[in-house]
C-alpha cells in the first residue's frame, strides 16, 4: 500500500514537473489546469465581465461619451453572459465530478468564447482609440474572456475522449451551444415584450396601469435602457403639456435613479 502511494506521488510530481518544463502555449491547453490558471479564469471569465458591464460607458449603456453603441443587444448579451459565467464556475469547481456532462458544458463555453470574440472585434476601433486615455485597455477584456471560455470548453470536450459517448460528443456540444445562445435569446425577446408593454402603459394608461408599469420597470432599469427611450422622447417633445412632462420626469427618475436631463445628453 505504501509503495502504491509512493508511486502515485512520484507520478503526480513527475507530471507537474513535465508540465512546468513544457512551453507556455502547451501549458495553456494541458488537460489539467494549474492553480494559477484557475485563479486567472475566475477573475477574467467570471468577475471581469461583470465589472465591465457595470462600468460600461459606451458599448451597451450610454455614458460620458454619448449614446451606447449596441443598446439593442444589451439584454441578450447580459443573459448569455450570465449563463456562461454560471457554467464556467460550475466547471472550475465541479468539473472532475461532471464527466458525463462535460460535452454539454464544453459546447456552451465555446459558444460563449465565440460571442466574446465577436464583441471584442466589434468594439476594437473604440478600444484602440481609448488606449490614448488608458481606459481603452478594458475594451480588450472580451478577448481575454474569449480565451478563458475556449480553453475550458476544449478541456471539457477532451474530458470525454475515453467515455462511452466519445463518438457523439461534438453533436452534443453543438446542441449545447445552440441552447446556450437560443434560450437567452428567447428570454430576451420575451422580456423586451414585457418592457415595451409596460412603457406603453406608463405613457398611455390610467393611474393604476402607470403604477403597475413602474413596478415592472424598476427592477430591470439597468437592462431596459433602450426600452425607456419612448419615455425620454415623450418628455423631450412634451413642452405643450408641462404637467405631463413633470409626471414623466418623475417616473423616469424613480425607475432609473437619474435625472432625465442626463438622458438627453446621452
Amino acid at each position: 500500500m505504501r509503495l502504491q502511494r509512493k508511486g502515485l506521488f512520484m507520478q503526480t510530481s513527475s507530471d507537474a514537473r513535465s508540465l512546468k518544463k513544457s512551453g507556455f502555449f502547451a501549458r495553456q491547453w494541458a488537460p489539467n489546469p494549474t492553480t494559477e490558471q484557475i485563479i486567472f479564469d475566475l477573475i477574467v471569465g467570471a468577475i471581469g465581465p461583470v465589472i465591465c458591464f457595470l462600468a460600461d460607458p459606451i458599448v451597451f449603456r450610454g455614458g460620458m461619451w454619448g449614446s451606447a453603441l449596441f443598446p439593442k443587444f444589451q439584454l441578450l448579451t447580459y443573459l448569455i453572459s450570465a449563463v456562461e459565467i454560471v457554467l464556467l464556475l460550475i466547471w472550475l469547481t465541479l468539473g472532475t465530478q461532471l464527466k458525463a456532462f462535460s460535452a454539454v458544458i464544453g459546447g456552451a463555453l465555446i459558444a460563449g468564447s465565440i460571442l466574446s470574440a465577436v464583441i471584442g472585434f466589434a468594439i476594437l476601433p473604440y478600444s484602440l482609440i481609448g488606449l490614448m486615455v488608458l481606459i481603452g485597455v478594458a475594451g480588450f477584456t472580451p478577448f481575454l474572456t474569449s480565451f478563458v471560455y475556449l480553453r475550458n470548453g476544449v478541456r471539457a470536450l477532451r474530458r470525454q475522449e475515453h467515455s462511452a459517448i466519445h463518438q457523439i460528443r461534438f453533436p452534443i456540444a453543438i446542441m449545447a451551444a445552440s441552447f446556450a445562445m437560443g434560450v437567452p435569446y428567447a428570454g430576451a425577446a420575451q422580456l423586451n415584450k414585457v418592457f415595451s408593454s409596460a412603457v406603453s402603459n406608463l405613457l398611455n394608461g390610467n393611474e393604476a396601469q402607470v403604477a403597475q408599469a413602474m413596478e415592472v420597470l424598476k427592477p430591470w432599469a439597468l437592462l431596459s435602457e433602450i426600452q425607456l427611450e419612448p419615455i425620454v422622447n415623450a418628455i423631450r417633445t412634451g413642452d405643450h403639456d408641462p404637467l405631463r412632462q413633470l409626471q414623466l420626469e418623475k417616473c423616469y427618475r424613480e425607475i432609473t435613479g437619474r435625472e432625465v436631463r442626463r438622458a438627453f445628453n446621452d
